[in-house]
């Protein structure tokens, strides 16, 4: 009897299973679920789109090297980092520039900077910004020093930052570096 309930059992499991498999296999809904949607990007923290014109700050970790040995900058900086700037009600985002043609200038042209969705690795720069003009973005200067301050370690008062500026670069030393760059309208 129980030989008999037991092979009743193991009969009725592939009399259900052929048909749920059939009907996974032929509903359209559950066969686009499993594609491919067409259009999207596999690894979507790399989308990248086009910031407006204007002037930004460009934040990157320092090097791994013996300049911040300990490194104070954990992983998942860049979040926290647009978070902070974020409560300051200044905008900001990882991205990437290319194309610096001026450097000699408090902010030096780039041709281009993409926005991504989120940092791709530890050295994702953050994009501070757009401001309108320069004035505006130096203007900007202390709420930025607060976020780097609360970060990282920063070796020098905020003050100095345009004072011992060369170039576009603003600030190299503790855990940032920090430059200046203008992006036009294309």
């Amino acid at each position: 009897m129980n030989e008999q309930r037991h092979h009743k059992r193991f009969h009725s499991i592939p009399i259900l299973f052929v048909p749920t498999l059939a009907f996974l296999l032929l509903s359209p809904h559950a066969a686009i679920s499993t594609q491919k949607q067409p259009g999207r990007s596999a690894v979507t923290n790399k989308a990248v789109t086009d910031p407006p014109p204007g002037f930004y700050f460009e934040i990157t970790p320092c090097p791994r090297c013996a300049r911040c040995r300990p490194c104070p900058l954990n992983a998942g900086w860049q979040a926290r980092m647009m978070r902070l700037l974020g409560a300051s009600g200044i905008s900001s985002f990882a991205g990437q520039a290319s194309g610096l043609e001026k450097a000699n200038e408090e902010f030096g042209l780039v041709a281009s900077i993409k926005r991504f969705v989120k940092p791709v690795n530890y050295d994702t720069t953050v994009y501070v910004g757009p401001f309108e003009n320069e004035r505006t973005a130096l203007a900007a200067l202390p709420d930025l020093c607060s976020a780097l301050d609360e970060l990282g370690n920063m070796e020098s008062s905020c003050d100095e930052m345009t004072a011992k500026r060369e170039g576009s670069t603003f600030y190299t030393r503790g855990s940032f570096d920090v430059s200046g760059v203008s992006l036009q309208s294309k």
